[in-house]
Parts: C-alpha cells; structure tokens; sequence
C-alpha cells in the first residue's frame, strides 16, 4: 500500500471509510454476543457500508484502468478459417 502522502484526496477518503467501518463490526459482534437488539441493525450498517464501499473502488478503479492509454498493438488477421 502506498504511503499516505501518495496517495489522492479520493484515495485517502476511501481509505479513511475502509477503517471507519471497523467499529461497526466489533460493536455489533459484541453486542450480539451480549444478545443486545439494536447490534443486529449495527451489524446490518457494516454490511450495507462493505458493500457500498466496495462498488465505489470498483467503479474508481474501473474508470482509471478504461482510461489509461491503450497499448499500441497490431491487427489481428482473419481468423473466420476455422
């Protein structure tokens, strides 16, 4: 992983709610252990965060990678003979 100042506000907004979401987790774990109610919509919080957060950096990611030049390869030729 790149080190902090490398990284671009976006990045470093992404990294700051990848970490922010662990409390979540151990406080709905515990809670649940403890059979406290309200830790099943805090465990339901982490989940819908994992998910939303992972889109976001696959959606990010995607577009810098479509967006980088491509590679200048040559043509393939015709391939319809087999």
């Amino acid at each position: 992983m790149p080190a902090w100042r490398e990284l671009s506000g976006r990045e470093r907004l992404l990294s700051l709610a990848l970490t922010a979401r662990l409390p979540l987790l151990i406080v709905g774990a515990l809670g649940a252990a403890a059979r406290w109610r309200p830790a099943a919509f805090i465990l339901l919080a982490y989940l819908v965060t994992t998910i939303g957060l992972n889109l976001v950096i696959g959606a990010v990611e995607y577009r810098r990678t479509m967006s980088r030049p491509w590679p200048k390869v040559t043509a393939r030729g015709d391939d319809d003979d087999w």
